[in-house]
């Protein structure tokens, strides 16, 4: 970096017209070179650039806004998301959301191999780019959808940092299309949740 700011320096002299070539020109030359390469080297000098830092929860956040819409879609007016939430964590061995969860919940949701119509929220983008294959699949036009997408990413960053309340007051433990398979899980002891707005099903396990 110092060599290549001299070399600039030393050019731009050498372009300066003759008769403005003088002492006071290689001299002011040399004083600005030696101050940038005082701001370069000197660690308590201003930096000139500072990498953005690392938001720890930003995999987490495209990978849980990636679940939420493939079950309830591009909206939060319904409780799904948040339900999700917590249902994820409660499976969790640790108690807290995770991608090694979340990939084991939901695996198509991460699969970018799969070939069916829905295979765009494995490709779903932080910075809100139309997603690979959106356009094969759907017939809307992306930007018909981006701002439900930026609405549901927002909610969920919201979540993450704010460790959201499980609303129902009872754990939640698992989720599925409303009425699937509902007999059955009752059959088994399950409890249906009906705590709140929601288009799937939410279920709270007996404890063993």
């Amino acid at each position: 970096m110092r060599n290549i700011l001299n070399i600039v320096f030393v050019i731009l002299a050498m372009i300066t017209p003759v008769h403005r070539f003088t002492n006071e020109t290689i001299n002011t030359t040399k004083s600005l070179v030696e101050k940038v390469n005082a701001c370069y080297y000197d660690p308590d000098a201003i930096s000139y650039y500072e990498p953005p830092p690392v938001d720890p929860n930003a995999e987490l956040q495209l990978a849980l806004t990636r679940i939420c819409i493939s079950e309830s879609g591009f909206q939060t007016t319904t409780d799904d998301c948040t339900f999700i939430y917590h249902a994820l964590r409660n499976r969790s061995r640790t108690g807290e959301i995770s991608i090694e969860i979340m990939r084991a919940y939901s695996p198509g949701t991460f699969n970018i191999n799969r070939t069916d119509s829905r295979r765009w929220i494995a490709h779903l983008r932080s910075d809100f780019k139309e997603p690979h294959s959106w356009q094969e699949t759907v017939d809307l036009p992306w930007s018909a959808r981006r701002q439900g997408f930026i609405n549901v990413y927002n909610h969920v960053g919201r979540m993450l940092r704010g460790n959201v309340r499980n609303p129902c007051g009872r754990r939640i433990d698992h989720w599925g299309a409303r009425g699937f398979r509902r007999e059955l899980h009752l059959s088994n002891g399950w409890h249906l949740l009906e705590c709140g707005n929601t288009l799937n099903d939410f279920w709270s396990l007996p404890r063993t």
